[in-house]
């Protein structure tokens, strides 16, 4: 309740959802097991979870946005469902897929994915 307004007074909200993604993606990369990231693994992942939060608000406001009177419940529910959907196959198809031994490759390859 206190971040979002912030965001909508210092810039736009395409803006902040590229922001998010350009972060997003190296703390995923430098989060791989064999990797020896310079920074804390909570440094990490606080970054990345500050910047999904902040990706996620500025989408939710220009779905709010974009969205007519009366359909804001069913482009909610559309919104929920494709997400599931995205989760499932970004992340729950590569790490079921690949090997044990492969960690580090899937978390590179997902850094990347969100770029």
């Amino acid at each position: 309740m206190f971040w979002s307004p912030l965001l909508d007074r210092f810039g736009e909200r395409r803006t902040w959802v590229t922001i998010c993604c350009l972060r997003e993606g190296p703390a995923c990369s430098a989060a791989a097991p064999d990797r020896r990231a310079p920074t804390d693994p909570l440094d990490l992942l606080i970054a990345f979870t500050v910047s999904s939060a902040t990706q996620d608000i500025a989408i939710d406001a220009f779905r709010v946005g974009i969205a007519a009177k009366g359909e804001e419940g069913t482009i909610n529910s559309l919104r929920a469902g494709l997400y599931r959907l995205g989760v499932l196959a970004a992340a729950g198809r590569p790490c079921t897929w690949s090997p044990p031994s492969a960690g580090p490759g899937v978390f590179l390859a997902l850094a990347l994915a969100s770029w």
